[in-house]
């Protein structure tokens, strides 16, 4: 299933945080060893087997299609012997084949281990020079207000994605029960078998790409960059402070307990950067646990109203239906709304 693109994607963060990022118009990319999660991998992460174990597993794999009532494919030589064999008849019983095999099989299994060096080699390069950059896919996610939001006292800063923004390919995680390994012991074997050395370089972002199902509140989508092995060598740091564009910056919002010494600074600063940012308040729906949005009307972005009615337009807010629980991209309904709700704006101040 092709998981469509977002138009927008939401970093949460608390308010001191969210300074920095729009003071520096810099978001932090982080290398994956400074991820707090133990089940990610990272460079120092090791393959899940030994070579005694794969050459245990290779042997029995063979054992069992000499014995399995099915006739194996295949033309690499392991393969074609297989096949002789089991015409033959050669083995009487799975352990005269085991010992037999295991001697055939230690020089293949250990030219495995020389080339799963160069991959673990390449992998902890990956690792090294990869900057990951993780959002998520909505506001309306009392989870992520909650564990990233400073309790809701913290702030979302929304950024349009996708083609002509700094965020080009975001990537949407999986949660699922299975967790990543750099390689898995059942493809080695398969390798083994059939002679063949699978290329690493695009397969390595996948292994960031799945989170326990536990996590799935979280709604998380990361963007990649990896550095090059200069720019690593220039640096002792394990992060990349990356200026973004300004327009890419879309909302920022506030969260229901976001100080509002904190909101005053924060806006003066998302404006800077792009005029036309749109400034939203979350406020709890009456008899819900759902979360409504109101968009702040800032005077420098409504130069229609007349200048006698703008001393109020700080701090007005109009009502907004929810965003739907499972839109990933709100923007064209809070268009919507906001055209709904200008009319009734001045009419309700006259």
């Amino acid at each position: 299933m092709v998981n469509k693109t977002p138009d927008s994607l939401v970093k949460f963060c608390d308010t001191v945080t969210a300074e920095k990022i729009l003071t520096s118009q810099a978001l932090r990319w982080s290398a994956p060893h400074l991820f707090i999660d133990p089940f990610e991998l990272n460079h120092t992460s090791e393959l899940c087997f030994t070579p005694q174990e794969l050459l245990a597993a290779t042997v029995k794999h063979a054992v069992n299609l000499i014995f399995c009532p099915d006739r194996p494919g295949g033309s690499t030589p392991i393969l074609q012997a297989i096949r002789r064999w089991r015409s033959e008849d050669r083995f009487a019983s799975p352990d005269e084949a085991d010992e037999v095999l295991r001697g055939l099989l230690k020089p293949l299994v250990n030219a495995r281990d020389e080339y799963n060096q160069r991959l673990m080699q390449n992998w902890r390069s990956y690792c090294m020079r990869l900057r990951l950059c993780c959002f998520s896919s909505r506001l309306n996610n009392p989870m992520a207000w909650q564990q990233w939001g400073n309790h809701h006292s913290g702030v979302a800063l929304r950024f349009n994605v996708g083609e002509h923004t700094d965020f080009e390919e975001p990537h949407k995680i999986q949660y699922q029960d299975t967790r990543p390994e750099i390689s898995l012991l059942a493809d080695q074997v398969e390798a083994v078998i059939k002679n063949f050395q699978e290329e690493h370089g695009q397969v390595f972002t996948d292994k960031f790409l799945t989170k326990a199902k536990s996590l799935a509140h979280q709604r998380e989508w990361r963007c990649f960059k990896v550095i090059s092995e200069k720019a690593l060598a220039r640096t002792d740091d394990d992060y990349s402070d990356i200026v973004f564009n300004g327009a890419d910056l879309d909302a920022i919002c506030f969260g229901l307990h976001t100080p509002k010494s904190a909101r005053e600074s924060l806006i003066e600063q998302a404006l800077a950067i792009n005029p036309n940012v749109r400034v939203l308040q979350t406020e709890m729906q009456p008899g819900s646990y759902q979360m409504a949005f109101r968009r702040k009307f800032i005077k420098s972005q409504m130069p229609e109203l007349d200048p006698a009615l703008e001393e109020d337009t700080g701090e007005d807010f109009d009502d907004l239906p929810d965003l739907d629980q499972d839109s990933i991209s709100g923007d064209a309904a809070l268009d919507q709304m906001l055209e709904e709700v200008s009319l009734p704006l001045n009419e309700h101040r006259a």
